[in-house]
């Protein structure tokens, strides 16, 4: 009798603490982190080079930081907002006789919405995600070539928007700290204006991130 009414307290117990974070009322906070790697299509629209600049093709490798907060709605539907820092090195080639290449450093901070449903399994959860941002990145690039010209640096601002669907899986560690694994899809437009720089273009880039996140439930 004492063993049934202890196992049973213990479930019970393990079941509280596994549905409290989850519950209609409860906020969650944390921020979470991702290495990543994108390739790209770069398309011109004017010109301000000797040379005509075709399409380009390029990578960069960056690092994310991804501060969020979250409300509860109903149980285990979450809303809240997200962040997202990237701070990534970039190179640019292209195919011309005279070889130009660039080097680009790249900063930027886009903010946006939120939604999420869990599907819980006890002390662990897997959920889905959707995310919206919009923002402003910040780049310096320095432009040469095989014959040894070279342009001035420059340094422009662009808007960028994103749209992110996401599977993830969370282990709830005790009743106020979980603990997540994210896999996000994001598709994004970065867009600079030719009215303000030397000539504009539009970036259209798909990539796939794993973001580690570290939450608090309170």
């Amino acid at each position: 009798m004492n063993k049934y009414f202890l196992l049973t307290l213990t479930v019970s117990l393990s079941n509280s603490i596994s549905l409290a974070q989850l519950t209609r009322g409860t906020l969650m906070a944390g921020g979470g982190l991702s290495v990543s790697s994108e390739n790209t299509k770069t398309t011109y629209d004017v010109y301000s080079l000797t040379d005509l600049r075709p399409d380009e093709e390029g990578q960069y490798i960056g690092l994310s930081l991804y501060p969020k907060i979250g409300y509860f709605i109903f149980s285990q539907w979450a809303l809240g907002v997200t962040t997202r820092i990237d701070i990534n090195l970039q190179s640019n080639k292209q195919t011309t006789p005279s070889g130009w290449k660039s080097e680009v450093y790249r900063k930027s901070y886009t903010l946006g919405p939120f939604l999420r449903k869990y599907f819980k399994l006890d002390k662990h959860a897997v959920f889905l995600e959707i995310q919206y941002s919009f923002g402003n990145g910040y780049f310096e690039s320095d432009l040469s070539n095989n014959t040894g010209s070279s342009e001035e640096p420059q340094k422009n601002v662009t808007s960028i928007s994103t749209i992110s669907p996401a599977i993830g899986y969370t282990y709830l560690i005790n009743r106020q700290i979980g603990i997540e694994g994210m896999l996000q899809y994001n598709a994004e437009s970065k867009k600079l204006d030719s009215e303000t720089s030397t000539f504009g273009y539009k970036t259209v880039s798909r990539s796939i991130r794993f973001i580690v996140y570290l939450l608090a439930y309170l």
